[in-house]
């Protein structure tokens, strides 16, 4: 892709790349198949860390990541824009010029266990 760079260590801690988005069924939506599936996805630069914001006892989201879920339309959107347009407005902020390399992408993806 353009503009990517990916990050982490082989050696030293894992490095994700999704390789397929929850495909929704013939009666619903991409919005109601990210819902059935739990997937939680964040825009361009958030840090949602989810390691450190799931609470563990109930699954559920804490410190205000819930709040900033986007959708995977939006993400694909804002991708878009990074690539061709010159200015950007992230978290408030105007940067202007454009981006040699676009924020990262922080999506979330429940792994459940069928015993």
């Amino acid at each position: 892709g353009r503009k990517m760079k990916s990050y982490g260590s082989l050696h030293a801690y894992q490095c994700g790349v999704v390789f397929a988005l929850p495909e929704p069924s013939n009666t619903e939506t991409e919005e109601e198949a990210v819902r059935r599936t739990e997937t939680w996805a964040w825009p361009a630069g958030y840090a949602a860390k989810t390691e450190h914001n799931i609470d563990l006892r109930t699954g559920k989201l804490i410190n205000g990541r819930q709040e900033a879920l986007v959708s995977l339309d939006t993400i694909r959107q804002h991708n878009r824009d990074y690539l061709e347009k010159k200015d950007h407005v992230i978290g408030g902020k105007l940067v202007e010029g454009g981006f040699t390399v676009i924020p990262y992408n922080e999506v979330f993806f429940a792994r459940r266990r069928n015993y």
